[in-house]
């Protein structure tokens, strides 16, 4: 039983039934010689009695919410504790306003092992109990009383940062090197599980990256399968990392469609046009890639044109879409032929046919015509005159009688014979 007792200090049922009864005593051997003395001894008693019972009754005993933490403190500097320590449940005894607000946070479990060696430790954990605030709380039970502590050598060693991926890059986005402002980091803790790390690094969610950027990461020690390793200390704990993203491109081969604007000459028309190369290797990340079937060349201004002509024309290009090959920001071209011709027309002409190399005392029966389809452009057909025309037959060697011949057209530069019809000349002798 204890001698003094603080006023700021709880005391139990039992210490104030055994403070009652050796004030008993006392008073009742002081007051064999004064009555007077016994009865007053006798009420006080009885009234402490009454106070320390109320008191203890209104208290509740119960588990505080939550699990305390060991903290395990002066640890040798060449020791390091093996394995994790549980938390602690805490059970008290607590008036009812005190129950309120009552957390594990307002318990310590701080365990000095400043006197143990390397090994197992079975330790009672009851004593290494603290809280601040003692009012109307008293410690009735700590599950588990005793824990396990078990000490080994600490050893360091250093290791190159890497990372470990989570989540996608966006679509489109590709990733590329990853820097640590920390080249290298020490890890340090029980030789057992500094043996086991396989590899120290920080997680790095990509997937809402699009950009290259900068951010603090904290380092995380995992052994051969992935598993994290805890029990452990890291440092730096934490670095800065440069991630660099970039843009993921995809080749595809896209034909070159050429654009023109305006109308050749009136009475011309496009015979061909042709782009070289007529085939363009287009590059940029593979949602734009599919989605572009051809490419574009800027408009070809052909107004008024009538001959044939080559030129070189820039390519457009869509958003995000470029030359594999070429120059960023500058543009890209290709060389374009546009061949223009007249338009043809065909006519019919009725032409007198002349004949040439008529023997003598030989003569025709009647004038001969023959019809003569020919082709040429819009413009000269339309404009046509006959002078220039002439459509001659060689009687040459020919002598009386009906012959078929063949009639032989001269036209103006331009114009060709399509067709003619077959004519038949009938020669007779004269008087």
């Amino acid at each position: 039983m204890r001698e003094r007792f603080d006023l700021d200090e709880e005391i139990t049922r039992e210490e104030a039934l055994a403070l009652v009864k050796r004030l008993w005593n006392r008073v009742f051997s002081a007051a064999k010689s004064s009555p007077n003395l016994l009865i007053i001894s006798f009420l006080l008693s009885l009234s402490l009695w009454i106070f320390v019972t109320d008191s203890e009754n209104s208290r509740r005993v119960d588990g505080v919410p939550g699990l305390v933490s060991v903290i395990p403190v002066n640890v040798a500097s060449d020791l390091a504790v093996v394995n994790v320590l549980s938390g602690l449940k805490i059970y008290v005894a607590a008036t009812s306003d005190r129950w309120e607000t009552l957390t594990a946070a307002d318990f310590q479990a701080s365990l000095d092992l400043s006197d143990y060696h390397e090994g197992e430790h079975i330790i009672d954990i009851t004593p290494h109990i603290s809280f601040g605030n003692k009012t109307s709380v008293r410690l009735v039970e700590v599950d588990p009383p005793q824990i396990v502590v078990i000490l080994e050598s600490r050893i360091t060693k250093s290791v190159v940062p890497g990372s470990r991926l989570t989540g996608s890059l966006v679509s489109g986005f590709e990733l590329g090197t990853i820097e640590f402002s920390s080249s290298q980091v020490s890890v340090s803790g029980p030789k057992s599980r500094i043996d086991l790390i396989d590899s120290v690094a920080v997680w790095l969610d990509v997937s809402d990256m699009q950009a290259t950027s900068s951010r603090f990461l904290s380092f995380h020690a995992f052994d051969m399968n992935g598993s994290e390793i805890g029990g452990i200390s890291i440092s730096p704990p934490s670095s800065e990392v440069s991630v660099e993203i970039g843009r993921s491109l995809s080749t595809r081969q896209v034909p070159v469609n050429i654009l023109i604007a305006g109308i050749p000459k009136s009475g011309y028309r496009i015979s061909d046009v042709r782009a070289y190369p007529a085939v363009a290797e287009i590059s940029g990340p593979q949602r734009f890639i599919n989605e572009v079937n051809k490419i574009y060349t800027e408009d070809i201004d052909i107004n008024g044109e009538f001959e044939n002509f080559s030129t070189r024309v820039a390519l457009t290009l869509p958003s995000g879409i470029s030359i594999f090959g070429g120059t960023p920001g500058k543009k890209s071209f290709v060389t374009v032929t546009i061949d223009i011709v007249p338009i043809l027309v065909t006519t019919t002409l009725d032409l007198e046919v002349t004949l040439e190399n008529l023997g003598e005392q030989l003569d025709v029966s009647e004038p001969t015509r023959v019809l003569v389809d020919i082709i040429g452009p819009i413009e000269q057909i339309s404009g046509l005159s006959l002078q220039g025309i002439k459509a001659t037959v060689d009687l040459l060697e020919l002598t009386a009688g009906s012959h078929t011949v063949t009639v032989v057209v001269t036209l103006p530069k331009g114009l060709i014979v399509e067709k003619t019809s077959t004519v038949v000349i009938d020669l007779v002798v004269t008087e």
